[in-house]
């Protein structure tokens, strides 16, 4: 089983079925909440929600996902937690 499990994971990875975030950093966007990894998950996610609902059609047509772009944004200052 887990070599066609690895084997069907190498396929998805070529295809581009997964793709990992690795800019920016968790390191980087872990500094702009002191540290504290759930206020960054709390801030990520309201911030991707947000950019969902506002622009949903726009990410259809765009590589990178809500996600990605909240991270971004977070990492360049343009996002802040409010009570770090």
């Amino acid at each position: 089983k887990s070599k066609i499990l690895c084997y069907t994971l190498k396929e998805k990875i070529k295809r581009g079925a997964y793709i990992m975030m690795i800019e920016p950093s968790i390191d980087k966007l872990l500094s702009t909440t002191k540290g504290n990894k759930y206020v960054l998950c709390n801030v990520i996610t309201k911030r991707a929600k947000e950019i969902e609902s506002v622009r949903r059609l726009e990410l259809a047509t765009q590589d990178k996902k809500a996600i990605s772009l909240a991270c971004e944004e977070i990492a360049g200052g343009k996002v802040k937690p409010s009570n770090v």
